[in-house]
């Protein structure tokens, strides 16, 4: 039997271009609680390496804890990752967006043919994704941290 509940208003937004996928990774700085992601090389490509460096010292700066699963790992050289841990998917679950979770938001990624992205704003639908980030957690493969913690 469902329950009834108060239904929460979705907001949806959409982006396209680099400087607008740059803006949601902005707004990801923003969050009050541990970013969740799901990403793919496709979004390190279209972001320069400059910018992701930037992205992630800022981040490290604020202490944002943040769990990542890579589809297929990339490696930036010279960064420390403080406040992320890193799992790999199995190799039969590749694909070609990315997804960010945080506070009551999902942002989707996709690169081609040119950057594009979503974000939904909607408590529900971010616990859920919450969920289904932990069983991808759950049966990702662990990526030993290098002595130096850089990744």
């Amino acid at each position: 039997k469902f329950r009834k509940r108060k239904s929460l208003p979705m907001h949806v937004q959409f982006f396209e271009g680099i400087e607008c996928v740059k803006t949601i990774a902005e707004d990801a700085l923003k969050t009050s609680t541990e970013l969740c992601c799901v990403v793919t090389p496709n979004i390190v490509h279209c972001l320069d390496e400059r910018y992701l460096r930037y992205w992630i010292r800022k981040r490290d700066r604020l202490k944002i804890k943040q769990r990542t699963i890579w589809s297929e790992f990339y490696h930036i050289a010279g960064i420390r990752h403080r406040y992320n841990l890193i799992r790999l998917l199995p190799p039969e679950k590749k694909f070609d967006t990315t997804i960010a979770i945080y506070n009551d938001k999902v942002a989707v990624f996709d690169t081609e043919p040119e950057p594009s992205a979503f974000v939904t704003q909607n408590l529900a639908l971010a616990d859920c994704m919450r969920m289904f980030f932990e069983e991808f957690w759950k049966n990702g493969n662990r990526v030993a941290k290098p002595k130096d913690d850089t990744c």
